[in-house]
């Protein structure tokens, strides 16, 4: 089977605005299909805070529990108004969303805008869906505890801050609206916080069905100012974040910010928590990536007020965790992903294969090195892609601006710069030799790019994934890791992103990289 890979924030058009939405990835779906392909991965697309405080890494969500409002095909939600109650939804892309501001080139997403807007057209829809759907809407938030989640929302907007930063006591657990008012919630923040997690989920149910299924991604954790960190604050280590040792690449170690979640207080709770979390994504996923899986074996934990490098590894009871994943997915017919990049601990391996996990084979590790050498074939059980969100794209690598990149932010000294760049010659070299045969585009990094994705496609991986931003050539990745405010970080569109899977209207490069991929993975649907 094959995909590709595309953050639903990159998928703008001019339906959708500054950023993507569930219109886009339907319209993306409906482009996959027609080609044979069987999955759309993308980066995780949970809660975040994107007013005050305002937090759009995909990997520090304000809830592992649930959407982000911010890719809701609000035309498609208007169109509801109409609909007979109890009625399936609107498949999302069905229409075009007139008053979306146009996209200015080379510019990036600018969250806290592109959210201000979209809110004030879900605002304007809340009072009318409640009129015609009212009585469906409630069922389903007490059903689903939509109305906590809502409550923690319409208090965060009302003061601005993060929970941490709050006056009063904790409310109980808010199971209602009428519960929510009277602790102090403003009704329209939560009507409108409750309306948009129905209409998420409605959406994302109208994907499924079809030849395509998402490649959802689970996040290690939460921001520290999430909902479920302050709902149920017992469950997480408050006073230390989550990490990663000291490599050669961060000397110092790194520290992600996000609180652990205690390994006693999750196995006193039966790991309600994680079961929850595992279960919201994999209703809507034909395909589930475990965020750095060496997590629920082990997690390097970095106390507050210590520099990264004084960081310990805190224990999980991983085969518990495992069953849970193996268990669920099982249930709702869903393959599993880990991510085992990085420090891998000796069991990590031999446990995902005993539990039916894919591993990840990134193909750019793996490009000849000399001159008359082989690009290394990935294994068998895995999902094979050339890159990953975390690393350069093809074109990046191409010219070595990851390299430049790393000298830019001190990471490697003047002396090393040159050393990589030296071998990134001999490897460009490489890849030029195995790209000779490539009709009309030898010579150069669209042969290069072409010759790798077909290699990819013919080797023996049970999953190939082709990032959309190596079809389009774009240099910039959509994140460097170990910055933040550094680099614009997740905030980049893919460039001609409908066009690529076109026959028609592709550029040359991603037409015949793309055919490379039909004819090595023809579609068994």
């Amino acid at each position: 089977r094959w995909g590709v890979f595309a953050p639903m924030y990159g998928l703008a058009s001019a339906a959708s605005g500054q950023a993507g939405d569930l219109a886009s990835m339907a319209e993306l779906f409906d482009a996959l299909a027609a080609r044979g392909g069987s999955y759309v991965a993308t980066l995780p697309i949970l809660a975040q805070f994107l007013d005050e405080p305002c937090a759009f890494s995909p990997y520090s969500p304000a809830s592992r529990l649930w959407w982000n409002e911010l890719y809701l095909d609000l035309t498609a939600l208007a169109a509801d108004v109409q609909r007979p109650a109890g009625s399936a939804s609107f498949r999302p892309g069905s229409l075009v969303r007139p008053d979306a501001p146009p996209i200015v080139n080379g510019t990036l997403i600018d969250y806290r805008a592109c959210y201000a807007q979209r809110r004030r057209q879900l605002d304007s829809l809340v009072v009318p869906l409640l009129a015609a759907r009212g009585l469906e809407i409630d069922a389903w938030a007490r059903t689903a505890g939509a109305y906590d989640y809502a409550a923690f929302r319409a208090l965060g907007e009302h003061a601005r801050t993060g929970w941490r930063s709050w006056t009063g006591a904790q409310p109980d657990f808010i199971a209602t609206r009428e519960s929510a008012i009277a602790a102090g919630c403003d009704a329209a923040r939560v009507d409108a916080h409750v309306v948009a997690q129905w209409a998420m989920q409605r959406q994302l149910d109208a994907l499924q069905g079809g030849k395509v299924q998402l490649y959802l991604d689970l996040p290690v954790g939460v921001n520290t100012d999430a909902y479920e960190v302050w709902r149920w604050r017992e469950q997480f280590l408050l006073d230390a974040s989550a990490g990663a040792p000291p490599d050669p690449l961060f000397l110092g170690g790194q520290d992600w910010g996000l609180p652990p979640l205690s390994p006693i207080a999750s196995r006193r709770e039966h790991h309600r928590y994680f079961i929850a979390c595992i279960r919201h994504h994999v209703r809507n996923a034909g395909m589930l990536r475990v965020d750095h899986v060496m997590g629920l074996f082990r997690l390097y934990c970095v106390p507050h007020g210590r520099p990264a490098t004084d960081g310990v590894y805190l224990r999980y009871p991983h085969e518990e965790l495992l069953a849970i994943l193996a268990l669920e997915s099982a249930r709702a017919k869903c393959a599993l992903v880990g991510e085992d990049l990085g420090t891998v601990p000796d069991g990590v391996r031999p446990a995902m294969e005993q539990h039916g996990m894919f591993r990840i084979h990134v193909g750019q590790w793996y490009l000849p090195s000399k001159l008359g050498g082989k690009i290394g074939a990935s294994p068998a059980e895995c999902v094979a892609g050339l890159n990953t969100h975390d690393t350069p794209t093809f074109a990046g690598w191409w010219t070595g601006a990851d390299i430049a990149d790393k000298r830019d932010l001190a990471l490697i000294d003047s002396a090393q710069e040159a050393q990589e760049l030296a071998e990134r010659a001999v490897a460009r070299e490489a890849m030029l030799e195995l790209s000779a045969n490539v009709p009309g585009l030898a010579g150069g990094v669209e042969g290069a790019m072409v010759a790798a994705t077909a290699d990819l496609a013919a080797g023996p991986a049970e999953i190939v994934l082709v990032a959309l931003d190596d079809l389009t050539l774009d240099p910039v990745p959509h994140n460097v890791p170990g910055t933040t405010s550094q680099r614009p970080n997740w905030q980049r569109r893919i460039a001609q992103w409908r066009d690529v899977l076109d026959p028609l209207r592709a550029p040359s490069a991603a037409a015949a990289a793309i055919a490379a991929v039909v004819k090595a993975r023809p579609s068994t649907k």
